[in-house]
């Protein structure tokens, strides 16, 4: 995980995160447990992020050229009935293919099951 600058002051968000998206997609360098914990998330609701691998992405870093492609493979999944967990599969699919060296995770406060077909649900 990267440290702060030396003097840096890091502040915890007093009311966090409160979407009112049923999936949220963060591609972002060095999204950690500290910034995941700020995400309040209701029933119905998943937050999708990276991941890094600890060995060959220590610094955190993500290509958004990369993601765009992985995320359209979870859209499509969605756009499909298909769960944010099966969006999820698709998207590492996609990853592996595009040799990242990150993978994407549904945090577990976030909803695996959920889905954008509102007539399912």
């Amino acid at each position: 995980m990267l440290s702060p600058p030396v003097g840096a002051q890091l502040y915890v968000l007093p009311n966090g995160f409160t979407p009112k998206a049923k999936v949220i997609f963060l591609a972002a360098c060095g999204v950690d447990a500290n910034f995941i914990a700020q995400w309040q998330l209701g029933p119905g609701q998943a937050l999708i992020v990276p991941v890094y691998d600890p060995y060959l992405n220590p610094t955190m870093q993500i290509s958004l050229n990369a993601a765009a492609f992985e995320w359209k493979a979870m859209l499509q999944v969605l756009g499909t009935s298909g769960t944010v967990n099966e969006a999820v599969a698709a998207g590492n699919v996609q990853a592996a293919a595009d040799v990242s060296d990150y993978w994407w995770q549904v945090v577990p406060t976030g909803g695996g099951g959920v889905n954008l077909n509102a007539a399912s649900q």
